[in-house]
């Protein structure tokens, strides 16, 4: 049996058709699970009209991975398949899936997208570990120009169908009693890189993470976070950056990590001040320094301890990363 397990968070535009598509491709022995991350849209009216999926509601956005773990506990199935709120799924062959779960040492499967997503259209679904200098620049100068800062992430995400390889969460498979001994996602991420952790602990493990074909579908990049602004997921995506670099590089690289990362906002944060100085009516300029300004403090908050204790946030997360906070 197969269980299903989808995190949404003001996903009202998509879940829906996701939905849809899971009913439709899934068989009719699968279990089929949404943990709703207090979600102040419409999506837990749209969630209760469909009365095939169990519906679990957070009273607090307790993050993705959290509330995928939560989803986990209450499953059913011997196979667990995770799925973004903004995916679609075409069709699936559970046989292959299951053969491919049981290939001799395999922990973990992953699939490519049908042109839609970035990141896989014709590839293996299979990512190369992002090396641990890769956020720096992504996450300040990727603020200005972000296509520039796609580019750099499809560099150090090189597409890859080696075995120390780590698949897209936004869609992958694993066993339950895989699942179980990894212990789950590490919910000290909040939204991002938990995928990659995961992953990586699977190899740590001693088991492979393949590439799967038993799975077609489309992913709408992006869509799943709730629409949120790209100063606050940029935030985010920099503070996970700096958990995962600092538990699978060390606090001090992390430190550095931290410090280049400020150097770098600080720079970038200057060039789009003197480009206002010429062209002082361009909003959108202006726009991209707020956004610059704002991923700076909160990563300036994490590095000098200076945030709310208890409360999830990007400077919490960075906090913890250089050992200045507890989780």
């Amino acid at each position: 049996m197969i269980t299903l397990i989808i995190v949404t968070f003001n996903s009202e535009a998509v879940i829906q058709q996701c939905l849809t598509s899971v009913l439709h491709v899934l068989p009719p022995s699968s279990e089929v699970i949404v943990v709703d991350n207090a979600s102040s849209d419409q999506t837990r009216d749209i969630l209760g009209s469909f009365p095939d999926v169990r519906v679990i509601e957070s009273d607090t956005n307790i993050g993705y991975g959290a509330a995928c773990n939560a989803g986990a506990r209450l499953a059913s199935g011997s196979y667990l398949l995770f799925a973004n709120a903004d995916v679609i799924l075409l069709g699936i062959n559970t046989d292959l899936l299951v053969d491919d779960l049981a290939r001799g040492p395999v922990g973990l499967a992953g699939f490519s997208f049908r042109a839609g997503d970035h990141a896989a259209a014709a590839g293996s679904g299979l990512f190369s570990y992002p090396r641990w200098w890769s956020g720096i620049v992504k996450s300040s100068w990727g603020l200005v120009q972000p296509s520039a800062g796609a580019r750099l992430l499809r560099r150090c995400l090189v597409q890859s169908t080696a075995e120390g390889a780590w698949a897209s969460g936004a869609l992958f498979a694993v066993a339950r009693e895989v699942w179980e001994d990894v212990g789950g996602f590490d919910e000290r991420y909040f939204l991002y890189f938990e995928d990659v952790d995961l992953c990586r602990t699977v190899l740590e493990r001693g088991l492979r993470v393949v590439a799967s074909r038993a799975l077609a579908a489309v992913h709408a990049h992006g869509q799943s976070s709730g629409q949120r602004d790209m100063a606050t997921a940029a935030a985010w995506e920099a503070a996970s950056w700096l958990l995962y670099v600092a538990k699978w590089y060390g606090r001090r690289r992390a430190a550095l990590a931290v410090r280049l990362l400020t150097v770098n906002l600080r720079i970038v944060e200057a060039l789009l001040a003197l480009a206002l100085i010429v062209v002082p009516d361009s909003k959108k300029l202006a726009t991209k320094r707020c956004e610059v300004h704002r991923v700076a403090a909160e990563i300036r908050s994490g590095l000098e301890g200076h945030c709310v204790a208890g409360a999830r946030s990007p400077a919490q997360s960075v906090a913890v990363a250089v050992g200045r906070g507890r989780r």
